[in-house]
């Protein structure tokens, strides 16, 4: 689906992105600067009403060894793929999808996480959408998944 969108509820996640992202991140960006700057606040958990078909991305990394702060045992090994993205929560926003290999629903599709600047305001419970402007080219590894059982 591309320009109309896909909408969704915020949704409350565990807590870990707020604390791992600054650390996961700084070492994602050494490979993809162009998400290096969307540390700092965690992701935005969105739940969707239509599943989004992830199998293709924008990006997708190598396998990075990052240590957690929180939530997972150190080092954590796990590739991601990163999609970009106008996200529209109490406004209109630059921003990524980042489907992290030990994920769930990197694999389902029924939600997303997001990386973005930080939007105040933004809680569990608030509708918002993803838009597409172009269509994600690149495939997934065929190793995604291997380190976690989920392919």
């Amino acid at each position: 689906m591309t320009d109309s969108g896909y909408r969704g509820r915020i949704v409350p996640g565990q807590g870990y992105a707020s604390q791992n992202y600054k650390v996961m991140i700084a070492e994602i960006a050494k490979e993809f600067p162009a998400v290096g700057q969307f540390s700092q606040h965690g992701t935005i958990n969105v739940h969707l009403e239509t599943a989004i078909e992830n199998s293709q991305a924008d990006h997708w990394t190598k396998p990075v060894s990052w240590n957690p702060v929180a939530g997972f045992p150190s080092p954590r090994i796990e590739g991601f793929g990163f999609t970009r993205i106008k996200f529209k929560c109490l406004g209109l926003y630059d921003a990524w999808m980042i489907f992290p290999e030990g994920h769930v629903w990197t694999y389902s599709g029924e939600g997303v996480e997001v990386i973005a600047d930080y939007i105040h305001g933004v809680k569990p419970g608030l509708s918002c959408s993803i838009h597409l402007d172009h269509l994600p080219l690149v495939p997934r590894p065929a190793w995604f998944g291997e380190h976690y059982g989920l392919k």
